[in-house]
């Protein structure tokens, strides 16, 4: 990359972060590497000590997020790229999901970014430049059965970066949604919950998705390699977009989505109209 940069990337243990901080470090580019369980990227990493800093971080956590940050700054004085990456999903149908794992699916996908920002967007602030990586998902435009939870919590995340990128682009900052789709990570492993479908109603709806979901891992077909790379160089480009799909898959649904929403729009457009004033 022509002018290096300081990256601060959350969720760097496992899938899209863990791809980017190795990539990011072969191209010579400096990394906050953060995670919950940094000792078990130190080996991996020791050839880089000049480059990368890994700090504990669960982003569920204000005062890690500030402290993570503030680790960062001390060290590199800047940072120029926030990837927020951490996240993980829960799938099952809304009746069945306990509210506390509802509760933790927000705190982690939307409250951890909120956490995050807070802690960056003031430095970010003061140099007038940056860019952020929101990973968000294709389902942050459509849901499925058994994927309110998941869905909601990206579809909130939509929300709030259309609002940030809004307020951050006159500051010079860019703003972009990663919307994934299916990649071989560790989303279906350790990052995925699925919650037991026991209500027999919910069988061939629910059912349906969490047996497909069984039986994905290793079928995505999404190219870890070329996405990651997508993603750090978008970090460059003089004018990113605030939407980003990734892979086929993603945006052949989001196109298949926005023809269904603009089709509903049209067939009730006169009952829309009809609420104005006379």
């Amino acid at each position: 990359m022509a002018n290096p940069k300081v990256w601060f990337i959350t969720g760097s243990s496992t899938g899209f972060g863990r791809l980017m901080v190795d990539e990011l470090l072969e191209r010579g580019e400096t990394v906050v590497a953060t995670s919950r369980n940094p000792k078990q990227l130190e080996s991996l990493f020791s050839n880089y000590d000049d480059k990368v800093l890994l700090p504990e971080l669960d982003v569920t956590d204000p005062i890690q997020c500030t402290n993570a940050v503030q680790m960062a700054l001390d060290s590199f004085g800047r940072i120029d790229v926030l990837v927020n990456n951490a996240g993980f999903g829960v799938y099952g149908s809304l009746e069945e999901v306990p509210m506390e794992t509802f509760r933790q699916q927000f705190e982690t996908n939307v409250f951890g970014v909120l956490n995050v920002l807070k802690a960056a967007l003031p430095s970010m602030r003061a140099q007038r430049s940056g860019t952020i990586l929101n990973i968000s998902s294709i389902a942050g435009w459509m849901s499925f059965p058994g994927s309110g939870a998941y869905g909601s919590s990206k579809f909130a995340l939509e929300g709030l970066t259309e609002s940030l990128e809004a307020e951050l682009r006159p500051l010079g900052i860019r703003t972009v949604l990663i919307e994934p789709g299916s990649f071989h990570t560790n989303f279906y492993g350790h990052n995925y919950q699925r919650i037991a479908n026991e209500i027999e109603d919910y069988a061939e709806t629910v059912g349906k998705t969490l047996e497909f979901f069984d039986n994905f891992s290793g079928k995505q077909p999404g190219d870890l390699h070329k996405a990651v790379n997508t993603m750090i160089d978008i970090a460059d480009h003089p004018n990113p977009p605030l939407r980003l799909l990734l892979g086929s898959d993603a945006f052949d649904r989001a196109m298949a989505n926005l023809k269904s929403v603009e089709e509903n729009f049209e067939e009730w457009e006169s009952v829309s109209r009809s609420a104005d004033k006379d």
